[in-house]
């Protein structure tokens, strides 16, 4: 799945010669992908919801994870990179829309209290020194 968004914007700048960065370099807008591009949230299956986060990217996507044993995580990615910008609504460095950054902050905090979910945060070091990580896993 890939955000239409995402496709549309990074299949435009690879068509008029932008420099790109990334997996963005591999892509080819000759090609034909096998994809699903979406526009909206989407249930992938009964315990997993994609969600849209766009802002820092034009689709960029989160997700939304319900556990047996343990609070729902929301892996919000560059969406809100460490949970200091996401208390103050800091407006992190490379953003391509700061409104609808903003917009999914909002989204989030939303998120975070109707599910009760634990937010998991893109580039947040020291939250990411507390998670738990492979072998470790949360049920």
């Amino acid at each position: 799945m890939i955000d239409k968004d995402e496709y549309d914007y990074v299949k435009e700048k690879k068509k008029n010669g932008k420099a790109l960065f990334g997996a963005y370099k591999i892509f080819d807008p000759q090609k034909e992908y096998d994809v699903e591009l979406i526009g909206r949230d989407v249930d992938f299956n009964e315990k997993i919801r994609i969600i849209r986060l766009p802002g820092h990217s034009s689709g960029l996507l989160g997700m939304l994870i319900r556990l047996e044993y343990h609070n729902p995580l929301l892996i919000v990615s560059d969406a809100s990179n460490t949970e200091m910008n996401f208390n103050r609504s800091i407006v992190a460095v490379g953003n391509i829309n700061n409104a609808k950054y903003l917009e999914s902050l909002d989204k989030i905090r939303e998120l975070q209290k109707k599910e009760n979910a634990f937010v998991v945060f893109g580039h947040d070091e020291e939250q990411f020194s507390k998670i738990k990580k492979c072998p470790l896993y949360y049920e």
